[in-house]
Parts: C-alpha cells; structure tokens; sequence
C-alpha cells in the first residue's frame, strides 16, 4: 500500500488501520509516489518513489486501485451505477436486489467483491 503522506491516521478510522497493520499480506510504504506505470496491452510494472530518500522501486503489478480522497466525485456515474446515500459506488454485497434488478444483473450468482 502506498501513501503520499505520513501514514492513515488522517484520513482513516483506527479500526481500519488496525486490521492493516495486523495483516501478514499487506505492506504500507508511506512517503510513497508512483513515478511510473509500465506495460504493453496491460499493466505490468510499476515504479514508485520514497520522497524522503529518493529511492526509486521497480515491481512487477498486474493490478492496481487507485484512492485519492475520501469524498468520492461520482456525480457523473449517477444513473449508471448504483450509488450509496454519500456518493460511493456500490459493489458486491452492498448491491440490494433492487440495485441488481434495476441493472438487469444477468447472472444467477451475485456480484464479486468489486
């Protein structure tokens, strides 16, 4: 996990951030930048920068999520997407029925995690 900042403490709840620090998966490198995304038809390296040190990483990724914020600007997907009360895209378990239903959901398992 990469963050720009100090740390999580400011933009996230101590719960969250406890079940971070608990995972054995999960590696925070905070005073992070991504400097580049590399690849051909699809992602395969990213390079990330320490704005303390100056040290620039090169790992192989394959996928990535982006967070910039914690007040999502989702206006533009009202009507196409289904949305919860404060602007965030529902996804997985968080889709009511009438949500799917609404979207013509075409599967008889419902929606992965994201």
């Amino acid at each position: 996990m990469l963050i720009r900042s100090e740390g999580l403490a400011e933009s996230m709840s101590r719960y969250l951030i406890r079940r971070i620090e608990d995972s054995q998966t999960i590696v925070v490198h905070p005073h992070t930048e991504i400097v580049a995304l590399e690849g051909d038809d699809h992602l395969e390296r990213v390079r990330w920068r320490d704005t303390q040190s100056g040290l620039v990483e090169t790992h192989d990724v394959q996928h990535m999520f982006v967070m910039m914020g914690a007040v999502p600007n989702t206006r533009w997907v009202a009507g196409c997407l289904a949305l919860d009360p404060r602007g965030f895209i529902k996804t997985g378990p968080d889709l009511s029925r009438d949500d799917l239903a609404g979207a013509h959901w075409p599967l008889a398992r419902a929606p992965h995690l994201l």
